[in-house]
């Protein structure tokens, strides 16, 4: 099984409503027992499976987050998911431990990657971190998140690339992303092969598909203007794909796959 970071953002994502608890119970339910004290799944099923050195269950939780989402990858590994984390010694429950960790193995800078750590400071102290989340969308303006303990929640935020709580990234050892292609018939039996996209996915190919879609006059969210092509596949993007699926093909996911792909190429 490879450990990638488009898998690690599937589990976080999936986490996304997550309340923290009011006391030690209901930690597995999304927003029942919702509270302020810090208890979450997330710190009892670290503890359980020997991460900590003491029950951190009821502490602050935005580190404990992406180590709990890496476990889950990992399928409940630790050792594997300490690697993968770049964990030097027993990992520590707190973001300010994290980014130590990557600073000590290089692998700490300032140029987001999708899957990385993100750390921010709300102090002039750039030694340390205040709190830590999972990029999950990088574009040439937006650094989009999935951060836990965020308002006492897990949730998916977005900040200015140049915003000055931003410390920097922290890179996880991920492995290399397997290439998802397909292989598409285009008008006089040319063969060229496409990547599958889905909402997220963003370069050239994503390009290609907003120019189909718009010369096709599909419109953004608003209904009214249309699709702008900026290689970045988002909510307008996603909402395109649908009303042109629902218009020409059986199934509606949004995803942009063979059937999709050759209906478009072939000018349908």
């Amino acid at each position: 099984m490879a450990y990638t970071a488009s898998k690690l953002i599937e589990i976080a994502t999936a986490e996304i409503g997550y309340h923290e608890k009011a006391s030690n119970s209901n930690l597995d339910s999304k927003t029942a027992n919702s509270g302020n004290k810090n208890f979450t799944k997330y710190g009892r099923d670290l503890f359980n499976a020997g991460f900590f050195n003491g029950n951190k269950n009821g502490f602050d939780w935005c580190a404990q987050f992406p180590t709990w989402c890496m476990w889950k990858l990992t399928g409940k590994n630790k050792k594997k998911t300490e690697y993968i984390l770049c964990v030097g010694g027993d990992l520590s429950a707190g973001c300010g431990f994290a980014l130590k960790y990557y600073k000590a193995e290089g692998r700490f800078d300032k140029t987001p990657k999708v899957g990385d750590q993100i750390f921010f400071k709300y102090s002039n102290d750039n030694s340390t971190a205040d709190h830590t989340g999972i990029v999950v969308r990088v574009t040439d303006k937006l650094i989009e998140t999935i951060e836990g303990n965020s308002g006492n929640e897990v949730k998916r935020k977005a900040y200015q690339r140049n915003d000055k709580t931003i410390i920097g990234y922290g890179h996880p050892r991920y492995d290399a992303e397997p290439k998802k292609t397909v292989i598409v018939k285009e008008a006089k039996n040319v063969i060229i092969e496409m990547p599958i996209l889905r909402k997220g996915s963003s370069g050239n190919a994503v390009k290609t598909l907003q120019r189909l879609l718009r010369q096709l006059q599909y419109v953004n969210l608003d209904g009214k203007t249309l699709l702008i092509v900026d290689g970045n596949f988002g909510s307008n993007t996603e909402a395109a794909v649908k009303r042109y699926q629902q218009k020409h093909l059986n199934g509606v996911d949004g995803i942009v796959g063979i059937k999709t792909w050759n209906k478009l190429l072939n000018g349908r």
